[in-house]
């Protein structure tokens, strides 16, 4: 009959000579453990701070002076002026949300991320030049660099899970819309020009209203 050996002796444990060899097997245990959760949060954080620093460097293009001369000129043009297809403006916009809606689908931004930050801007940018691509693409035809179907899909998304119109802005809407584009990226420009030129905000030379503390007074 064969006699069995147990896998650790309790009766006489050691962790030195002979009978030790289950203590070490299980101290080298413990420290690969270790050292695997160790290496997993550091990725874990470093793919974090790589995220991070993914969604800031387009957040600060977006918020660009590029980005928003680009929205400003097609804003004004939109508004404006009754020319259609897509002038160099637009195609800055239009490219940007091409490339946002690209990154989610090959994973390098989260739908959280790119949805919560970019949505529903998407949504009424397509608003207001989805006609002017659908032209643009008829006019190209096989000559079309792109359709911006990335785009289209973006702005679809934010249709079907936020119940948005699919249809076009009426007119007051798109109005109102680009007239909010134009003064806001106005103002983007303007703390621009004023950051280049060493130019600090201050209070005009006579308030207008009395200071805080003399209104109670």
């Amino acid at each position: 009959m064969l006699e069995t050996m147990p896998l650790v002796n309790l009766d006489n444990p050691t962790i030195i000579g002979p009978g030790s060899e289950w203590f070490w097997a299980m101290a080298q245990l413990v420290v690969v453990v270790v050292s695997l959760l160790a290496v997993y949060r550091q990725l874990k954080a470093q793919g974090a701070a790589n995220a991070f620093a993914r969604i800031s460097s387009i957040q600060r293009h977006w918020e660009s002076k590029t980005l928003a001369q680009a929205r400003l000129r097609t804003a004004l043009r939109l508004r404006y002026s009754n020319e259609k297809g897509l002038d160099a403006g637009a195609l800055i916009v239009c490219e940007f949300m091409d490339d946002i809606w690209d990154l989610y689908e090959q994973g390098f931004l989260t739908r959280d991320v790119a949805v919560g930050n970019w949505g529903y801007s998407a949504y009424n940018w397509w608003q207001l030049l989805g006609p002017a691509v659908e032209f643009q693409r008829l006019a190209d035809g096989e000559m079309a660099s792109s359709n911006f179907e990335s785009f289209a899909a973006f702005a679809g998304k934010m249709m079907l899970e936020n119940g948005l119109a699919l249809a076009e802005f009426d007119e007051p809407t798109r109005r109102r819309y680009l007239d909010r584009a134009i003064r806001r990226n106005t103002e983007i420009l303007e703390i621009f020009a004023a950051a280049e030129s060493n130019n600090i905000p201050g209070p005009p030379a006579e308030p207008l209203d009395p200071p805080i503390g003399e209104i109670a007074g």
